[in-house]
């Protein structure tokens, strides 16, 4: 059996190859259009700002909020999703839900749910 912190960091592994597999497939440049051009150019300008964004580590579920603000502020297309623990922290996951339900937050997903849901919510967002 796995540990709690070891699943999670098997998940965000995993969750990280596929963001990577996202960003692998390209056409190159000298094939796009105008608008394929401008797309790209977009993304890149976004990864570029949200790379500022991620180096914000949270300790406390207000803390997360406010880091989701901050990203937005540099990227305002970005979704924010939190993932808590459920049951260690019932407190904190109320406070998650309701941070969902004032629209601080896209979404929120207890770290308790399969990878394969997981993964789902997240290309849902």
């Amino acid at each position: 059996l796995m540990s709690a912190e070891e699943v999670r960091e098997n998940m965000k592994k995993r969750l990280r190859e596929r963001m990577k597999q996202l960003f692998t497939r390209e056409t190159p440049w000298e094939k796009l259009d105008g608008r394929g051009r401008a797309r790209r150019l977009l993304r890149d300008f976004y990864k570029k700002r949200m790379r500022k964004a991620s180096n914000l580590r949270a300790r406390t579920a207000r803390e997360a909020i406010f880091e989701g603000d901050a990203a937005r502020a540099l990227v305002p297309d970005c979704r924010v999703a939190l993932l808590c623990d459920e049951v260690a922290d019932p407190e904190l996951a109320q406070r998650v839900m309701q941070a969902r339900q004032l629209g601080r937050i896209d979404g929120f997903l207890y770290a308790s749910v399969t990878e394969a849901y997981l993964t789902a919510a997240l290309e849902a967002l």
